[in-house]
């Protein structure tokens, strides 16, 4: 295979998110290394880009850093990307034979620490893309219920963290689009899903016409074969991308809360 001088896509996505694993849960290269059953000089080589990743390893070390179907998926086609170079394949046709809709969607952001802090962090980070966000402390609080040194504290977070920059003196969030994935069981993830069921089952209570009409909360009961249920979270993830997307479309004016829950109801012996 020819050398690359370019660093590779697929070597940087798994690089950033075993660092992340690495400052959230501990995740030594050594025990990455026993996971996946790779040596740590072979995984060393991988994410430096000092070495393509084989492609029949890119699922078990997707699952051993906790990838999200739609993650996974991202590191397929980079991968693929990241191969065609190596045969030497001019860029233009790379791009026309593998455009990751993924990439051109969003941008996925491993680290979570500030963004997960809480619901008013990323409440406040998308309301600035609203075409009547105005940076009035007192009426950002009003907006969103909240006290005036709780959203003083958040613009200071998220400024600070980069994810808030200023243009010509305004504030701007600067990657408009992107995707957080919470697969990995964490407690930052758990606090934060169990602040917006909080947030829903508070909005549910609501009765008048107006707020049914602003909502949606439905659900299903249904009997489900188990070898299913992978297949149907890529259907789904992908259903709330396409979702998120139609909504950003055109003048934003509000902000919401797009969620949905996919969890079991009875337990076998066998789970």
């Amino acid at each position: 295979m020819a050398k690359i001088e370019n660093t590779f896509e697929s070597s940087e996505i798994l690089r950033k998110a075993f660092l992340a694993l690495k400052t959230s849960d501990g995740l030594s290269l050594r025990k990455w290394s026993a996971l996946v059953d790779i040596n740590v000089a072979t995984l060393t080589r991988i994410i430096n880009s000092q070495r393509l990743v084989p492609k029949k390893h890119l699922p078990k070390l997707a699952k051993s850093l906790d990838f999200d179907a739609v993650a996974q998926n991202a590191l397929v086609q980079a991968h693929s990307r990241d191969w065609l170079r190596s045969k030497n394949v001019e860029p233009e046709q790379i791009r026309k034979a593998h455009v990751s809709e993924d990439r051109r969607i969003q941008e996925i952001i491993e680290n979570d620490e500030v963004l997960l802090k809480s619901w008013l962090h990323l409440s406040i980070l998308e309301s600035t893309i609203c075409n009547n966000f105005v940076e009035d402390i007192s009426l950002i609080a009003k907006q969103f219920g909240v006290h005036s040194r709780d959203v003083q504290a958040v613009l200071h977070d998220l400024e600070l963290a980069g994810y808030l920059v200023r243009e010509k003196g305004s504030l701007k969030k600067k990657n408009k689009k992107m995707r957080i994935p919470t697969k990995r069981s964490r407690q930052l993830v758990r606090e934060f899903h169990t602040q917006m069921l909080r947030k829903a089952t508070l909005e549910l209570q609501a009765s008048d016409s107006a707020s049914f009409a602003a909502r949606l909360i439905n659900g299903y009961t249904v009997a489900v074969n188990p070898d299913n249920i992978e297949s149907a979270k890529l259907v789904l993830e992908k259903a709330l991308i396409e979702a998120a997307t139609l909504l950003t479309e055109g003048t934003c004016t509000e902000v919401y809360q797009l969620q949905l829950q996919l969890f079991p109801l009875s337990k076998t012996k066998h789970r």
